[in-house]
């Protein structure tokens, strides 16, 4: 009889849950038959009308697939739906982009795989359990096929759904796109043997959409596949998992709610002049990549346009060009050459670069040929050079010098994101009562206007069960004029950061119903007695009833 490695192989070139190469690689078991089975065996008659009924059903399947495709582009259901039935429940999360009807005795498990930037998929699932054994991917058991044994924990009844979507690359949010894609083994397989598990059978679907591939999976144990000896809960289970099954809907809009600000490649912020008046022409190398130098020019004469892309450190065509009474200052650092771990600004980075103590010379080899004196001054985090049109330049000169190098803005060591916002990670985003979570992310040190934090007393605040669209009626330790977003209190759940390139909050999960939680973070400073707030970033905090 088949087994199941023809159908995965057709399927190599579609990026799938990364545990499904190993259920590939395991099975070994042969095709089973239907929860129900035609106990009466196959006649010519019974042949005939399977044909002529296999037909209709290959129409009707046709149609319905046409529409589901018409949905889903609309932003509606992708499939058609069951209608609702008194004995089942929508099961609706924030944490996954689909929902589906669940009978009611049944619960569902929510987890994904951690975030690893050398997996080539990731994987979020959910699983619709008839007992009440919680999967999760750090258990033993989460998929047909894996740990041996592992499926007595569900009884010889037990019956599972799972959804997976497989993801890439596995350590970045998910951008979700319902609109279908070509989608090998759309309808379920045959049954078979779970070789890891004897007893137990699965069988399996795909639906594909432009952010990846959805898996469907009924998994179930021995008694409930046997109709000699309890086919009234085979023909349950059996109804129950396709009442799952077919009522899965995608969601046409989402949000991942993990952030993952972490696997974002960083940058470090400029160094950056204030145009202390209409006469200086100014221009920075913006934010830089490791290994590069950021670099700040400020120019009584116009910077010349060829300068700003050649990737020099001073402005060679600029300077060639000098005129006596013009002046160019050009500063320098490498921000990525410090620990960031000692703190934002290493010692001296802030300290005043006065031009009194500069070195006078004349230009040298690495710069242009031309009448002018260059004033530099190596200082312990910044160099800097101011460049003047002429051999001797008089002291009102000098003072027009010093006066913009004193608005000469120094970045923090610490690493930004190089795209998106500074965001929030969480160490995990499904957990139970008591439970320990880590919020964690690095501290913004630039300020709206441009301008760097250099007294930094701003801390992150985490706030538990507020929707981020309150926020202003949260923080500077108040929690009495916001609602709760769900079940439960509004509560401060810590903060951190100050004085520090990262923040790390840990709290302990509430004591509250299972579902799904908000969690706003906010920006709150000068502590400790913050009298400004401002939203970073939000969050979605799934509670479940025991711990995984």
């Amino acid at each position: 009889m088949p087994s199941a490695k023809p159908y995965l192989d057709r399927l190599d070139a579609t990026p799938v849950p990364e545990l499904w190469h190993e259920i590939e690689r395991r099975t070994t078991g042969h095709a089973r038959r239907p929860l129900i089975s035609d106990p009466h065996g196959p006649t010519a008659d019974s042949t005939r009308r399977r044909l002529i009924a296999g037909v209709v059903a290959f129409l009707v399947a046709a149609a319905g697939f046409a529409f589901a495709v018409r949905a889903i582009e609309g932003g509606g259901s992708p499939t058609p739906r069951q209608p609702l039935s008194a004995d089942t429940s929508k099961f609706d999360s924030l944490q996954v982009p689909w929902t589906m009807q669940v009978p009611n005795g049944w619960h569902v498990d929510v987890d994904r795989t951690a975030a690893n930037p050398n997996a080539k998929t990731g994987t979020l699932a959910t699983w619709a359990v008839n007992s009440g054994v919680h999967i999760s991917f750090d258990g033993s058991v989460s998929t047909p096929n894996s740990t041996p044994g592992a499926t007595k924990l569900f009884g010889r009844d037990g019956a599972v759904v799972i959804v997976e979507l497989g993801f890439s690359p596995s350590d970045r949010s998910i951008s979700w796109d319902p609109r279908p894609a070509p989608t090998a083994q759309s309808a379920f397989t045959s049954w078979f043997d779970d070789a890891q598990n004897p007893g137990w059978v699965y069988r399996w679907r795909r639906e594909c959409v432009r952010s990846g591939c959805l898996q469907v999976i009924e998994w179930h144990g021995p008694a409930a596949a046997s109709t000699q000896t309890s086919g009234a809960n085979a023909r349950t289970t059996s109804i129950a998992m396709n009442r799952i099954s077919s009522s899965i809907s995608l969601q046409p809009t989402w949000t991942d709610p993990r952030r993952t600000t972490s696997t974002v490649s960083s940058a470090y912020l400029p160094l950056r002049f204030g145009n202390v008046d209409d006469s200086w022409h100014l221009w920075d190398s913006g934010p830089v990549q490791d290994g590069t130098a950021t670099v700040a020019w400020a120019s009584t004469s116009p910077i010349e346009e060829r300068d700003k892309g050649a990737g020099y450190a001073i402005p060679v065509r600029t300077i060639a060009a000098l005129r006596p009474g013009d002046i160019v200052v050009a500063a320098e650092a490498t921000p990525w050459g410090y620990d960031a771990d000692k703190g934002p600004y290493p010692s001296g980075s802030l300290d005043r670069i006065d031009l009194a103590q500069a070195n006078v010379r004349t230009g040298n080899t690495e710069e242009p040929p031309g009448n002018y004196t260059v004033y530099q001054v190596d200082g312990s985090y910044t160099l800097v050079r101011v460049y003047f049109g002429t051999s001797a330049p008089p002291a009102s000169e000098i003072h027009a010098a010093q006066q913009e190098l004193d608005s000469l803005e120094v970045p923090p060591v610490c690493p930004t994101p190089s795209q998106g916002g500074y965001g929030v990670d969480a160490s995990a985003t499904a957990a139970a009562p008591g439970d320990t979570v880590r919020l964690t992310g690095p501290m913004p040190y630039q300020q709206e206007d441009g301008s760097y934090d250099t007294d930094p007393h701003t801390a992150m605040v985490a706030w538990w069960n507020v929707d981020p669209k309150d926020w202003q009626h949260i923080g500077f330790a108040t929690t009495s004029s916001v609602p709760p977003a769900g079940p439960g209190p509004v509560l401060r759940l810590g903060d951190g950061g100050v004085g520090e390139c990262s923040f790390e909050i840990r709290f302990t999960v509430p004591d509250v119903p299972p579902g799904d939680y908000r969690i706003s973070v906010l920006q709150e400073g000068p502590m400790p007695n913050p009298n400004f707030a401002a939203l970073e970033d939000s969050l979605i905090v799934h509670v479940t009833t025991t711990s995984s």
